[in-house]
């Protein structure tokens, strides 16, 4: 009897979770926004339905959980009649580092030979004492990780029929 409780109440939480995907997906397409007449964007792409080539700026916020957002811009240059995807270089992060210091270690004492002093006497050779020599800490760096696209806003369209290649960032 519990087994078919447990199936039943999975399936319901199936189907809930179905119709949940259901109504979300129309609401990514409702993302598109019109820059231009004839000029839209939606998060991955731009369409241009007019005679002019457009050039379309983005500010991107790259995201991680865990790690400082950032924001860049982004270029996109879409050609008359054309869809093109919106590149996006969403910088990476590198942790900061740490320091360790090593283990300390021993330094061997040496054989320091005897010597005449001007006097005419001699000192006797004797070995010098050893000692624990604590080398500088060593810097480890941190791990490098990726950002990814959190957001774009669609900042502008221009007409530009003379334009360079897209860019992900702000160069």
């Amino acid at each position: 009897m519990g087994q078919k409780r447990f199936a039943a109440g999975f399936g319901i939480a199936a189907g809930l979770f179905a119709a949940a995907v259901g109504l979300a997906a129309p609401q990514a397409a409702a993302e598109t926004v019109e820059l231009a007449p004839g000029v839209s964007c939606d998060r991955v792409a731009c369409w241009n339905d007019t005679d002019d080539t457009y050039r379309i700026t983005h500010r991107v916020t790259c995201d991680r959980i865990g790690v400082p957002a950032v924001v860049v811009d982004a270029t996109t240059y879409v050609p008359a009649h054309s869809k093109r995807n919106i590149l996006v270089d969403c910088p990476a992060y590198t942790e900061p580092g740490t320091f360790e210091n090593p283990p300390p270690r021993w330094e061997p004492g040496e054989w320091v030979p005897g010597r005449m002093n001007p006097d005419g006497t001699r000192e006797p050779g004797h070995h010098s004492p050893g000692k624990w020599v604590q080398d500088p800490a060593v810097h480890k760096p941190g791990d490098t990780v990726s950002r990814h696209v959190e957001s774009i806003e669609h900042v502008r369209a221009v007409v530009d029929n003379n334009p360079r290649p897209n860019t992900g960032s702000a160069g």
